[in-house]
């Protein structure tokens, strides 16, 4: 420790080279970018803490007077002081130089309009039996599809809703049946969430699917249907405000 203090404060403030800190053999490398990034953290915590007059030259006060007080003969903290005011300016002066502004770049930055809702079957070892559920699926950003399975068959229902008024399920036994699709969605409303539960009987195949959406007033509904084998034979509207 006091060899690496004496070192470090015996070179140059101005010395531009805040990477070379020695010891990559012995333990991690910040020329790793995800070890990188932590240790540009590090020293913008060091700028903008320790580093700063305010929180540094308090403590070199206090510690060269309670020496002097004690009747010791020391030299000034002063030149520790223009030290770090010096080193903490390159590192100021590089973290600016290196500051790159948040930018989303999957996609080119643009919103993702891919609504397709798809699905797979993990057998234990491997992904298969793909299915396309719709390729119209509501707003990207609302959480518009769900899963269940059938609590007396254990049949899988997989459900999305559409971009209009329509919801559309699909039931996997060894593979996958065809779309049955029915309205449960207000129309000229926006989808903002769905939720498919099993009835927890176990001699029971029945399901309850919850649907919310919303209009631009703050005014929705929520859609309660009740689905066997992946039909709607029941569904009740249910009128609610949206907290805005």
């Amino acid at each position: 420790m006091l060899w690496d203090i004496d070192f470090a404060f015996g070179g140059d403030p101005n010395d531009p080279n805040l990477f070379g800190i020695g010891g990559a053999e012995h333990g991690p490398r910040n020329d790793h970018p995800p070890f990188r990034r932590i240790y540009w953290q590090a020293l913008i915590e060091a700028a903008n803490g320790m580093l700063m007059p305010a929180r540094s030259n308090p403590i070199l006060d206090a510690r060269y007077n309670g020496m002097v007080a004690a009747g010791a003969s020391i030299g000034s903290p002063d030149g520790i002081k223009n030290f770090i005011a010096t080193r903490r300016s390159v590192i100021l002066t590089q973290v600016a130089a290196n500051q790159s502004p948040f930018a989303i770049t999957s996609n080119g930055g643009a919103d993702f309009t891919n609504a397709h809702v798809n699905a797979w079957i993990w057998d234990g070892s491997a992904w298969g039996n793909f299915v396309a559920v719709t390729t119209s699926a509501g707003p990207v950003n609302t959480d518009n599809a769900d899963i269940a399975w059938e609590s007396n068959s254990g049949h899988l229902l997989t459900v999305a809703a559409t971009t209009g008024t329509n919801i559309v399920s699909k039931e996997f036994t060894s593979s996958w049946g065809s779309a049955a699709t029915f309205a449960c969605i207000s129309a000229g409303a926006t989808l903002q969430y769905t939720r498919l539960k099993a009835n927890p009987l176990a001699t029971a195949d029945d399901m309850v699917l919850a649907v919310v959406d919303s209009t631009s007033a703050g005014l929705g509904e929520q859609v309660v249907a009740v689905l066997s084998a992946g039909r709607l034979f029941r569904a009740t509207r249910v009128p609610y405000v949206v907290e805005l």
